[in-house]
């Protein structure tokens, strides 16, 4: 299982259009507003979606709800690759939306369960950490691949084509996973039992203060996360352009940005973030748990921001670059050790649902912050807005998080 478990992260995350997504809008002249704008679709299709889609899975079976993200996702590539208006762009955001909701917190509910019937739930962040890891090295391989299909076709559209292949070789996959993670037969099915399986776990998550304070956490640290990553590929753009400035060929900077930096520099963040994953069960132990490891990432991502803000103050670009990489790191170590903490409070049966709140509780953070932070960088002219909403949130929940009772 431990084979297919990584087989599905590493095929999920080859996707060729992530590296080149937001540089492919921006040459379709749109602003950063309206880049954060089609986030903000994106986010809401999810949100919407989310929780009744992790109840369904619990109640109907995971294996079914996977295979529908995953054929969300093939709609939503085709719509991309034949997009050329903002509306079109719009439909495919929210498609891919609808794909994450179904697929988010049901495999990690299945592999929860498969450890529990293995009797390795003290496994949890390991286990988790590795799958992901496996996820970061396929995402920095689709990097490459995507760097030389963008280079030999010389358009946006063929990483959203050839993103097809893996989603079809990943339903293949899920086939083969066992009738066990999915929910017993006898299981309530209705319409009625979804909801109330869903207003049941909403009602747990907003008693219980040991489970409410991971799900406020997460709320900070993955929706900001998610707000902010992608604004690492203008950071390559004004880095290819500083370096080419006054060579008097502006397009050399779109096929230095692909070849020489794109490619290479998501290969080396996903790989490093795949090796944070793989590690975070040791930085947990390191730091004394799941809630004292959170703590302390706080603080790097604190200090991350605020070398971030310094270096678009200075006008540094390579290292706006390099805080942005470090930003994939620090997530990719707390994502596994959220993770676990949340499901180490929650009931095992609502484990998908429970995952799901969690998800979407960053997703309204990322979908209120996003057409925001494109605003204030339409507005600056550069990306220090982005830095600064950042540092002030690391260091309110930081300081919020020091002062939170110990459950």
């Amino acid at each position: 299982m431990m084979l297919r478990f990584c087989s599905y992260g590493f095929l999920k995350n080859q996707r060729y259009f992530e590296p080149f997504l937001w540089l492919a809008l921006l040459e379709r002249e749109m602003s950063y507003a309206a880049i954060g704008t089609l986030v903000a679709i994106r986010e809401l299709s999810t949100h919407l979606l989310e929780i009744p889609s992790g109840a369904a899975a619990d109640l109907f079976g995971r294996r079914r709800a996977m295979i529908a993200a995953f054929g969300a996702y093939v709609i939503s590539f085709v719509t991309f690759a034949r997009a050329e208006s903002f509306v079109a762009f719009a439909a495919a955001m929210a498609l891919f939306g609808a794909g994450e909701a179904f697929r988010t917190g049901t495999h990690k509910a299945m592999i929860f369960r498969w450890l529990e019937i293995e009797g390795r739930t003290d496994e949890k962040t390991r286990v988790y950490g590795i799958t992901r890891s496996w996820s970061k090295f396929g995402s920095a391989l689709s990097a490459l691949i995507a760097a030389m299909l963008v280079i030999t076709s010389s358009n946006y559209a063929a990483v959203f084509w050839w993103s097809i292949l893996p989603c079809a070789l990943n339903v293949l996959n899920l086939a083969t996973y066992p009738a066990a993670v999915d929910p017993p037969p006898n299981a309530p099915r209705s319409p009625g039992a979804v909801w109330a399986h869903v207003r049941s776990t909403l009602l747990e998550a907003l008693r219980r203060p040991a489970l409410r304070r991971p799900l406020i956490e997460s709320m900070g640290f993955n929706g900001l996360f998610h707000a902010t990553k992608d604004y690492l590929q203008p950071a390559l753009l004004a880095t290819a352009t500083a370096w080419l400035l006054g060579s008097g060929d502006m397009e050399v900077a779109r096929r230095i940005l692909t070849a020489a930096l794109t490619g290479p520099v998501y290969f080396g963040l996903f790989l490093a973030a795949g090796f944070a994953s793989r590690g975070a069960h040791r930085f947990a132990d390191w730091s004394g748990g799941d809630r004292p490891a959170a703590l302390r990432l706080w603080s790097w991502l604190a200090f991350t921001c605020a070398a971030m803000l310094a270096a678009t103050w200075t006008g540094l670009p390579s290292i706006v670059v390099t805080t942005f990489v470090l930003l994939h790191v620090l997530d990719n170590l707390w994502r596994p050790i959220l993770t676990s903490w949340v499901y180490s409070v929650a009931d095992s049966g609502r484990g998908a649902t429970v995952l799901s709140v969690e998800s979407q509780g960053h997703r309204v953070t990322t979908m209120a912050l996003a057409p925001l932070l494109g605003w204030m960088v339409d507005c600056a002219g550069s990306l220090w807005p982005v830095a600064a909403t950042a540092l002030a949130i690391a260091v309110g929940f930081r300081i919020a998080a020091h002062f939170a009772p110990r459950y």
